[in-house]
């Protein structure tokens, strides 16, 4: 009996249970750190959105390419990508993309923060909580509360997404695929002792390497899949093109892209097309 007490009062008591608190106690801490810090950046891109929008309405304006009333909000990357929260438009984004030069697409404002993320992501989120203090008996405790995209994401869309989701995304990034081609290379090499990445065959082994490709965003198109899954497939592809300086390729890509709409991200692969 003895040893039972003791067990209870110094080992579980003094020990265990006290040390489970002190543990709990800081995950608690770090669960109010979190939200305070993503409240503050909250605020933040309330006043950057409100930039973006004035931009938006002195351009528009210039170009004469339609009206911004009905705009949520307008999370932005200067010089590379924008996106426009609203209700109803009559935006010309292609006018507004030329004036710009930045890939401006507008996209429907939806009741559910989490619902606007998972379209600028491409994919499906778990939303996991964290209580910020120790349940009571007459209720839940306050939680703060992260996301977790469910496949991995384009990096440009996670910096667009980190504007309007309002609480922490935890995510792994897609990597660019980059495709070589050594057996081009060294056949060149052995011809003219230097590569010959402008030659008609070296073009035509490129535009080969599309061909499967290019089939399966047709087969897509005829599924009726998703704009922003075609998109997300679109976005693999001009990593592609952009590897291997393929202006043909680039500019078929932009001409899928125009069909799901994103006149500035075709605009910016026909721009690229040019320099290669």
């Amino acid at each position: 009996d003895k040893v039972i007490e003791t067990f209870n009062n110094e080992i579980l008591a003094k020990g265990v249970d006290e040390f489970s608190d002190l543990l709990a106690g800081y995950q608690f801490m770090l669960a109010r750190l979190g939200q305070s810090q993503y409240r503050i950046a909250g605020a933040l891109f309330k006043e950057f959105s409100n930039l973006n929008l004035k931009l938006l309405i002195e351009a528009s304006n210039y170009k004469g390419a339609g009206s911004a009333k009905g705009v949520s909000a307008v999370p932005r990357i200067p010089g590379e990508k924008m996106i426009i929260l609203a209700d109803s438009w009559n935006l010309d984004t292609k006018k507004l993309s030329d004036l710009l030069g930045e890939n401006i697409s507008v996209m429907r404002d939806e009741t559910k923060l989490s619902d606007n993320v998972r379209k600028v992501l491409n994919c499906d989120v778990d939303i996991d909580r964290y209580p910020l203090d120790f349940s009571k008996e007459n209720g839940q405790p306050k939680n703060a509360i992260a996301l977790f995209p469910k496949k991995k994401v384009d990096a440009t869309n996670f910096k667009l997404a980190q504007q309007i989701a309002g609480v922490p995304i935890i995510a792994k990034f897609t990597q660019a695929q980059r495709v070589t081609q050594p057996q081009q290379v060294t056949q060149s090499t052995r011809r003219n002792n230097q590569p010959n990445t402008n030659s008609s065959s070296g073009r035509k082994k490129q535009n080969n390497a599309f061909k499967s490709d290019f089939k399966r965003i047709d087969s897509m198109y005829a599924k009726g899949e998703k704009n922003y899954t075609i998109r997300n497939a679109l976005d693999i592809l001009r990593q592609r093109a952009r590897d291997l300086r393929d202006a043909a390729a680039m500019r078929k890509i932009a001409d899928y892209y125009d069909k799901v709409f994103d006149s500035g991200t075709a605009y910016a692969c026909r721009r690229e097309a040019q320099d290669f």
